[in-house]
């Protein structure tokens, strides 16, 4: 078994889907300098985090589901490496209790607990864009995280505070086995996180290939407002968090605006003031902690001109209308594209029944294979159209 695990817990929305970019894209060198970074595709991360959280939705998944975070487990005891990473940042949602039970199902493994941080003040408007990408109809002004989810909120201070979460998941982890790693102020500089993730988890520099990294997916902000207000309009079928999977935060979101750029959005003044304070009580906790931080606990304080970037209730009629405009033409010639790839399907599929009928005569066929290729040829439109 692995000699020691580096559980990366948390926080949502600091660049956490950068680092796993760069874990799954350099699993094989990794594993050849003796890492394992456990799980290979993202759905095994999912599934593990919920069975860990007991989370209900275990329900309504395929069995392998609740036995995730047991399928994590076997990969760890059977690595013969001295290193294992485990990451996921919505496992900060747990209860003490399962916290414990996490850490305890690893041993004798050495377990260091990871958590990623970021300033509230840049953090919180990236939390709601989430949100808006889920169906999410509230603006950002009248919009803040649930204070006081319960265990199974996983977007709100619940997973944000590094004070909760923290306080949740270190009794009886000694303070030199946690590690805060400072997400940088800089956006433009994310290799600088990188570097403090992989120092923290014993990661030989130069060792990954930083370039698999997929590049930041966010919504400028007259994008994120026309997505809320499409929100307000939606009906079903399009209710539930397949559907808004698939077709709001997959397709309309990433596929369709976030490729736009767009300029970046922000808090107003009076709502980051209201953040400030609890920044400031969070760099207090962490310098009294003991904990092993890597970066710098400023970090997290909000800098000058946090507020000074632009507001989703800002954005006027005129601009949401250009972007209205040319989502629409972006949409239709997606549109037009796959239905042409449809069409195009279709007429081999009915060239392939036609030949199958004709055969039929010579014995070339079944019945049963003559009777599916009929009806695959009567069910094809004369036209065909979205």
């Amino acid at each position: 078994m692995t000699e020691r695990v580096f559980f990366h817990i948390g926080a949502p929305k600091t660049g956490t889907t950068y680092l796993q970019d760069i874990l799954v894209g350099n699993r094989d060198r990794l594993a050849r300098a003796g890492i394992l970074y456990v799980g290979e595709r993202w759905q095994e991360h999912v599934y593990a985090r919920l069975a860990l959280l007991d989370h209900p939705r275990l329900k309504k998944l395929p069995a392998e589901a609740s036995r995730g975070w047991q399928h994590f487990v076997d990969e760890v005891r059977h690595w013969h490496g001295p290193t294992a990473i485990i990451s996921h940042e919505l496992f900060g949602a747990a209860t003490a209790e399962q916290a414990a039970r996490g850490i305890a199902d690893l041993a004798p493994a050495d377990v260091h607990l990871v958590f990623t941080a970021r300033d509230f003040v840049s953090q919180l408007p990236a939390v709601w864009q989430e949100h808006v990408k889920w169906m999410l109809k509230t603006p950002l002004s009248q919009w803040k995280p649930k204070e006081h989810g319960g265990a199974l909120s996983d977007w709100s201070w619940r997973t944000i505070d590094p004070v909760g979460v923290l306080g949740r998941w270190t009794n009886g982890v000694a303070p030199d086995h946690v590690h805060i790693v400072t997400m940088p102020r800089s956006p433009r500089s994310p290799e600088t996180l990188w570097e403090r993730f992989a120092a923290t988890c014993g990661i030989p520099e130069g060792l990954c290939d930083l370039t698999v990294a997929r590049p930041n997916e966010s919504l400028g902000v007259a994008e994120a407002e026309l997505l809320r207000r499409v929100n307000e309009q939606l009906e079903p079928p399009v209710t539930g968090a397949k559907e808004a999977s698939r077709w709001v935060r997959n397709y309309l979101a990433h596929e369709v605006l976030v490729p736009r750029g767009g300029r970046r959005f922000g808090l107003r003044p009076e709502q980051a003031g209201a953040v400030v304070d609890r920044s400031r009580q969070t760099v207090d906790y962490l310098a009294r902690s003991g904990f092993v931080i890597h970066g710098d606990l400023d970090d997290l304080l909000p800098g000058d001109g946090d507020t000074a970037a632009d507001h989703p209730d800002d954005v006027t009629d005129a601009e949401l209308l250009s972007v209205a405009v040319e989502t629409i033409a972006t949409m239709l010639q997606t549109v037009r594209a796959r239905t042409l790839e449809r069409d195009a399907a279709r007429r081999r599929l009915g060239g392939l029944a036609g030949g199958l009928v004709d055969r039929a005569g010579r014995g070339g066929v079944t019945d049963r294979v003559v009777g599916l290729a009929r009806r695959a040829r009567r069910s094809l439109p004369r036209r065909a159209s979205l």
